[in-house]
């Protein structure tokens, strides 16, 4: 009895654990871990919450690890994850850094109608105005 077990174990566990993992929704990863994928009432669950509360709380976490059966870092990054897919869906804001070439321009119009009081460090002599918007803004 037991010896014909531990040779079919032996013989056949690994494939009988590769098939039961992947009916509790593991894959395996490239470096040989294990890698969750909810099935889709699990998945249809996890986005319920989501909705819900896209931070669930420790406590919720853990519920929905135990009925999943899987550790609570899977749901925590789970959420993570989504929440994440959600911010790089999300439209741009308006960008708050001035373009340079609206820095060019307004210099121009600011170098013409401004005289020049002496070089400043960093900044061309072809641009004087330059260095006035740049003392402008940092004041």
């Amino acid at each position: 009895g037991e010896v014909g077990g531990e040779a079919v174990l032996a013989r056949f566990g690994v494939a009988i654990r590769a098939r039961l993992d992947n009916d509790f929704g593991y894959t395996e990863g490239s470096a040989g871990k294990k890698r969750w994928r909810p099935t889709k009432e699990q998945r249809e669950k996890l986005t319920r919450q989501f909705d819900e509360c896209s931070t669930p709380t420790t406590p919720k976490i853990m519920e929905i690890a135990a009925e999943f059966g899987v550790a609570q870092r899977t749901i925590r990054v789970w959420f993570q994850n989504r929440r994440q897919r959600l911010r790089g869906n999300s439209p741009e804001e308006e960008p708050t850094e001035v373009p340079a070439l609206a820095i060019v321009a307004a210099s121009a119009a600011v170098a013409a109608a401004t005289p020049t009081t002496g070089p400043v460090i960093g900044v061309p002599m072809a641009m004087p105005g330059l260095a006035l918007i740049c003392a402008q803004g940092a004041g």
